[in-house]
């Protein structure tokens, strides 16, 4: 076999059909990702609940004192303020990313699960006609809805992985400024200057 054909070969179009063996994986796989699809749904629901709940638990002196400035209309000490104000931003702007982040995820979710259903359907209409034929228009589309669906689910647990990590890396540095008194970049800068100085990667 020459270059040429090998070429020819890999650029020849692929002719689908629908076959009972075809229908059978092609469903398999989608029913698997349906599967996983609800799952992570409700996953995502619970994560946002309790990712809430724990920035509630990591900033609930400063929200306390805020909410009774606010009720009592009493200010807080100009050096108090400051910092309350400043994990206060700080607390708003990690509970804002958790939920949009996470809506995001949800919603991808919903997308792969609608997809995978329209899919799902497909097949399950043309198994049950009997004039259904190979249908090949009908089997292209299974197969490329098919491949992006898995590649879409793929991408969103990458999604969910990285953006949990990232908010684990934020919590951490978070804490750790409160038990020092310090704004998370003021204790960043501090903590690599000493590590620096002492030879310890951070």
């Amino acid at each position: 076999m020459t270059v040429t054909s090998v070429i020819a070969w890999a650029h020849e179009p692929v002719k689908m059909r629908m076959s009972n063996d075809y229908g059978a994986i092609a469903a398999s796989i989608l029913a698997a990702i349906l599967v996983a699809g609800l799952v992570e749904i409700a996953n995502t629901l619970r994560t946002l609940g309790t990712e809430e709940h724990k920035l509630d638990l990591m900033f609930a002196e400063e929200l306390k004192e805020s909410a009774i400035a606010l009720r009592s209309g009493i200010a807080l000490p100009p050096e108090i303020r400051l910092i309350v104000n400043s994990r206060v931003r700080i607390y708003k702007k990690l509970r804002s990313a958790v939920r949009r982040k996470l809506a995001m995820i949800y919603f991808l979710w919903g997308l792969i699960i609608t997809t995978t259903t329209g899919l799902l359907v497909s097949i399950l209409s043309w198994a049950a006609d009997a004039n259904s034929g190979t249908a090949p228009r009908r089997a292209t589309l299974i197969f490329h809805g098919t491949y992006s669906v898995l590649m879409l689910t793929f991408f969103t647990f990458l999604l969910r992985v990285t953006f949990l990590r990232a908010l684990r890396v934020w919590e951490r540095r978070v804490e750790l400024a409160g038990r020092m008194g310090l704004n998370p970049a003021e204790m960043r800068s501090l903590m690599k200057s000493w590590a620096r100085a002492n030879g310890i990667k951070r």
